[in-house]
C-alpha cells in the first residue's frame, strides 16, 4: 500500500487590530411606540419631528458596519411638573428629575449656555417626561431625549451602563433587506429582546478602524485530509446560524462579517462568565473559534476607549469592571480561544 504523503505547506497567520474611532449613543425604547406611548400620552409636535428624524438616522447608521452594545440604565425622567428655575448669579438652570424604580427625586444645575445657544444662557424651555426642547425661537430650537440631554451635559448622577448584549450591523441574521424600513424594523426586533421593566436601554453604535498584519507560517499536513476540513458545523450551530465566508464576498459583506466577529468578542468580554447568558456565549464563542480557524485569524486585539470620561461611557457588566476604556485581545492556538485583560 502507498504510504500517505506529507507535504511542506506555507499558511498565512492573520492578526487584528480594532481601535474605537467612533460612537454614537441612543435611547433605543424610543423606537418602540407602545412602550413609548404608555407613559408619554399626547407629544408635541417638537417631539413627533425628533423621533422620526431619529428612525431616519438610526437607518443611515445601521446601513454601515457597526458593532453595537445594548446596556441598561437608571430609568430617568423629567419632572415636568416642575419647571426648571434659573440663576441669574450663576447663570446656571436647575432641572428636575425622576430617578429610578421608585422615582427618586433629583435636581442639575446646568449652564445651558456652555452646551446650546451660546449667547442665550435662559433659552424658553418646553419639558416633557421623555424630552426637553430649548428654543431660541420658533425656528431655531433643540429637542433632546432625556438621556441625550444628560450627555450632552455631562451631568453626574452616579449611574453606570451594564452591558448586557451585543450586535452587528448589516447583520447577516437579518436576512434580504430589501429598503431602509426593513433594516430598522430588524434593528427594532433586536433591540426590543433586551427591553427590561423599570430600566432603560440605551445602544452604543461604534466605529472601528480595523487593521490587520499577517505572518507566513510554515507547516507539514497530509494532503488526503485537506479537503473538507472545516466542512462539519460545532455542535448545535447549524449552518444556516452562521453564514459561510467565501473570499469573493463583495467589501461590504466581508466587512459586516469581520463586525459581526468583532460583536462577538465584545460577548465574551463582557458576558464571558454569566450563566444567564449561557446559549448566548456557547454560540459566540463557537462561532468566532470556527470563523477564526478558517479565516486564519490567531489574534484579535480590541481597544475600546474613550479619552473623556462620564456616566453615560462608564461601561461594564458583572464580570468587569465599569471603565471608559475596555482594552482585551482573543487570541487562538491549537481550536482553542483565550482572552487576556488587563488585571483588575
Amino acid at each position: 500500500m502507498e504510504a500517505i504523503k506529507q507535504t511542506e505547506s506555507i499558511s498565512i497567520e492573520h492578526q487584528w487590530q480594532a481601535e474605537l474611532v467612533g460612537t454614537e449613543m441612543f435611547w433605543a425604547d424610543l423606537l418602540d411606540d407602545e412602550r413609548f406611548a404608555d407613559e408619554s400620552g399626547s407629544m408635541s409636535q417638537y417631539v413627533v419631528d425628533y423621533r422620526a428624524n431619529l428612525k431616519d438616522h438610526i437607518v443611515n447608521v445601521i446601513a454601515k458596519p457597526r458593532v453595537f452594545l445594548f446596556g441598561l440604565r437608571e430609568k430617568v425622567r423629567f419632572n415636568y411638573f416642575r419647571q426648571p428655575s434659573y440663576n441669574f448669579l450663576t447663570k446656571k438652570t436647575k432641572f428636575h428629575l425622576f430617578v429610578g424604580v421608585k422615582a427618586k427625586p433629583v435636581t442639575i444645575s446646568i449652564k445651558l449656555s456652555d452646551f446650546f445657544f451660546k449667547d442665550l444662557p435662559r433659552p424658553k424651555i418646553i419639558l416633557e417626561p421623555h424630552f426637553v426642547t430649548l428654543m431660541k425661537s420658533q425656528a431655531d430650537n433643540v429637542t433632546l431625549s432625556v438621556h441625550d440631554f444628560l450627555s450632552t451635559v455631562g451631568a453626574d448622577l452616579g449611574f453606570q451602563c451594564d452591558v448586557i448584549a451585543t450586535g452587528s450591523s448589516l447583520s447577516p441574521y437579518w436576512g434580504e433587506i430589501e429598503d431602509k424600513s426593513q433594516s430598522l424594523t430588524a434593528f427594532f426586533n433586536e433591540a426590543k429582546r433586551y427591553e427590561a421593566k423599570g430600566k432603560d436601554l440605551v445602544v452604543y453604535l461604534n466605529d472601528y478602524q480595523l487593521s490587520t498584519t499577517s505572518s507566513l507560517l510554515s507547516n507539514a499536513v497530509v494532503d488526503e485530509n485537506i479537503d473538507g476540513l472545516f466542512e462539519q458545523p460545532f455542535d448545535g450551530i447549524s449552518d444556516k446560524e452562521e453564514p459561510d465566508e467565501d473570499a469573493n464576498n463583495e467589501s461590504l459583506e466581508m466587512d459586516a462579517h469581520q463586525l459581526l466577529m468583532l460583536s462577538r468578542c465584545f460577548t465574551l468580554y463582557f458576558l464571558g462568565r454569566d450563566v444567564r447568558n449561557s446559549v448566548m456565549i456557547k454560540n459566540a464563542e463557537n462561532n468566532l473559534s470556527r470563523y477564526m480557524k478558517r479565516m486564519s485569524v490567531s489574534l484579535i486585539d480590541i481597544d475600546h476607549a474613550y479619552l473623556s470620561e462620564g456616566d453615560y461611557i462608564n461601561l461594564g457588566s458583572q464580570e468587569i469592571p465599569h471603565s471608559s476604556s475596555h482594552v482585551f485581545s482573543i487570541e487562538q492556538e491549537q481550536g482553542k480561544l483565550s482572552m487576556e485583560k488587563p488585571t483588575e
